[in-house]
């Protein structure tokens, strides 16, 4: 599988972004099929995190809750054999270097781009399994045009896929309004004393 961190020379790229960028946007564009089973598969490995927490120690005495754990990595297992991959050399270009070196990577085995793209988000997915940030992938609390755009949170408290996604949220919410309205009110007090005033004055 493609190391999208290796492609990110950015300081400020934090640790599971090249994967969990591409999985959010095959999750915005990827064809309707692939992404339910994308989220299903999202879900499920969030759900057997979650149970994984519960297994007491030592695990010879988890009995029953270990046998329960175990299936469920099962079904996943199961539907992860869907996906197929095959080691391949890739030319790679590094700063450091004249020339480009060859790097061993597993990619999708399938040559139909939808089937494809599939395949790499399921494999970035379980990149991020791997390293505890399923959690950072997200939906966008904004307004957006068909579905709620999904990203990668680099903070935990992070609602909103960009700046100018979270300033019109804001913009647009009943705070901001109420807050806008009050100061409409003000302003127009304001304005009718200051033309009293002017009337009052011989």
């Amino acid at each position: 599988m493609p190391n999208a961190e290796s492609r990110h020379i950015d300081s400020r790229t934090f640790r599971g972004e090249g994967y969990g960028a591409r999985v959010a946007e095959y999750l915005n564009h990827g064809s309707e099929g692939g992404r339910q089973r994308i989220i299903s598969l999202l879900l499920q490995l969030l759900e057997l995190a979650q149970h994984g927490r519960t297994i007491p120690a030592p695990l010879e005495s988890a009995g029953k809750e270990l046998a329960a754990y175990l299936q469920r990595a099962a079904v996943i297992n199961r539907q992860l054999a869907r996906y197929k991959t095959s080691p391949m050399l890739w030319a790679r270009k590094d700063r450091s270097l004249p020339i480009p070196f060859l790097k061993l990577e597993h990619m999708p085995s399938s040559k139909r781009k939808a089937d494809f793209l599939e395949c790499l988000a399921a494999c970035d997915l379980i990149q991020l399994a791997g390293m505890n940030l399923l959690r950072s992938l997200t939906q966008c609390e904004g307004k957006h045009s068909d579905h709620r755009t999904w990203f990668f949170a680099r903070f935990a408290h992070q609602r909103f896929c960009s700046d100018a996604c979270r300033i019109r949220y804001n913009a647009s919410s009943p705070e901001a309004k109420r807050y806008r309205a009050e100061k409409a009110r003000e302003y127009y007090v304001f304005n009718k004393r200051q033309l009293q005033r002017k009337r009052k004055k011989p």
